[in-house]
């Protein structure tokens, strides 16, 4: 159920770019432990999670990612960013 949740809201991101104006966009890639603990299992796997979130407006997206590469994580920017948007990022 949660990847099928994940694909879909990953999937409705396709072709459309985030805000209508000017915003700044701050980006960030965290790794998450994944503990099933609702079904008593943990298996001490990790996933990475690409996030942006504009801050003018709040709106918030984010996508499971394989690596942090700069291949992955700016064909995702480019996709979700329109240019002339200042982007904040913690050193990546």
């Amino acid at each position: 159920m949660r990847q099928l949740i994940s694909q879909y809201t990953q999937d409705s991101y396709i072709g459309v770019q985030m805000g209508q104006t000017y915003n700044d966009i701050e980006v960030d890639e965290p790794i998450f432990q994944i503990d099933d603990s609702l079904f008593s299992r943990t298996d001490g796997s990790q996933c990475w999670v690409f996030g942006i979130i504009t801050r003018q407006t709040r709106e918030a997206r984010c996508w499971a990612v394989q690596d942090r590469s700069a291949d992955t994580l700016l064909r995702i920017v480019q996709e979700n960013i329109p240019s002339g948007f200042v982007v904040y990022s913690d050193g990546w």
